[in-house]
């Protein structure tokens, strides 16, 4: 039995001291579409990297939802999080059979 597993996720460095802001702007948005995911970043040693070559040893099937990542920087503005928090979680929930 293939077993799915969805993969995605928002990822940020913060730093405080950083005089550079964190808006919606500082992030790929909208995201690539997921199956665009596990073509731009399988086998790179990046974080979603990582998940997509860990499901290919323990044989899962990905199933990319939603990816985007910024560069460090302030904390992250809350207008760009609720956006990318609800962009996320509508791709969780629209994604059927997980």
């Amino acid at each position: 039995m293939l077993i799915r597993i969805a993969i995605g996720g928002i990822s940020h460095e913060s730093n405080s001291f950083s005089p550079v802001p964190t808006s919606l702007e500082s992030f790929p948005y909208p995201p690539p579409p997921g199956d665009r995911i596990i073509s731009s970043y399988r086998n790179t040693r990046t974080i979603i990297g990582g998940f997509l070559d860990a499901a290919e040893k323990l044989s899962l099937e990905p199933v990319p939802i939603f990816w985007t990542a910024a560069r460090p920087s302030r904390p992250v503005d809350q207008v760009a999080y609720d956006t990318l928090k609800t962009e996320f979680l509508d791709c969780l929930r629209s994604t059927t059979n997980i």
